[in-house]
């Protein structure tokens, strides 16, 4: 990427600045880990950003679709009748595709912060100061909604999700009657939120001990 991390500068700026404070000390492997964490991190950075540009797009291509001319009135029932807009298809495409590719890029955002947050607790980096790293919001829903739905905490199957402009994409919102509601996302743009300020703590308290 052209520049650094925005939304998660601070981490990445820190997580350098640990590394470098480190490197004399640090394996091979070790270095290389930390490495791919920071790469991680630009990841994540990258998608949230294409997440809410998909966001904005889309909800400028539904303003665009509310303008257009509506059909004669069809009825549906005793003094009920519903209106059809005729969407061109140019316009349906850049709309499902917006669709597809927040969703596309939310679920990655879960996978990429799932493998930093792996790293960052393993046996290979093996780093006491960052084992005790933890973002529950992204463990449970890649975890539970995404890589194990089968599960009790779960037993969503469908690919339904929502988005908000406040809160950005929902993986798996839709739910079921009788379905337990243990594991529910909060938003793309919340646990974005949660994780930077869990790295962001995680990785000053790590600078703090290593300058003890």
């Amino acid at each position: 990427m052209a520049t650094g991390p925005t939304f998660f500068a601070d981490p990445y700026r820190l997580l350098r600045e640990l590394q470098a404070s480190l490197k004399p000390s640090l394996s091979v492997l070790q270095n290389e880990l930390l490495c791919e964490a920071l790469e991680r991190i630009q990841q994540l950075d990258w998608l949230l950003a294409e997440v809410r540009r998909k966001l904005e797009r889309h909800l400028q291509l539904m303003e665009t679709v509310s303008k257009l001319p509506h059909e004669a009135p069809t009825a549906t029932g005793p003094g009920n009748s519903s209106y059809h807009i005729v969407v061109p298809d140019e316009l349906h495409a850049q709309i499902e595709s917006c669709k597809f590719t927040a969703k596309l890029y939310a679920e990655a955002f879960v996978y990429f912060a799932a493998r930093l947050r792996k790293i960052l607790r393993g046996r290979d980096l093996a780093l006491p100061y960052l084992q005790k790293f933890e973002s529950r919001t992204i463990r449970d829903v890649r975890n539970h909604l995404l890589e194990h739905p089968e599960g009790g905490h779960s037993r969503i199957f469908n690919s339904s999700w929502m988005s908000s402009p406040a809160t950005g994409v929902h993986l798996k919102a839709l739910r079921q009657t009788g379905v337990p509601h243990a594991v529910e996302d909060p938003g793309l743009f919340v646990s974005a939120a949660e994780l930077r300020d869990a790295l962001t703590r995680t990785f000053k308290n790590a600078l703090e001990s290593v300058a003890a």
